[in-house]
């Protein structure tokens, strides 16, 4: 491990590297989860679900 300390406690954009990886490890976690799971299905939306979306909030 202390091969790699120097990396891992190395400044980036002024935070930590390890805290970079473990950023990036979440958003890709929940980019997986997101197109994996919860959007199996394949289908075509039409134009009435398409624009009711744009005013659901």
């Amino acid at each position: 491990m202390t091969a790699l300390e120097p990396f891992f406690l190395a400044e980036f954009l002024g935070t930590a590297t390890w805290l970079w990886l473990v950023f990036i490890s979440i958003v890709i976690g929940l980019l997986v989860f997101d197109l994996g799971v919860l959007h199996r299905e394949h289908r075509e939306i039409g134009i009435r679900e398409s624009s009711l979306a744009r005013f659901h909030r």
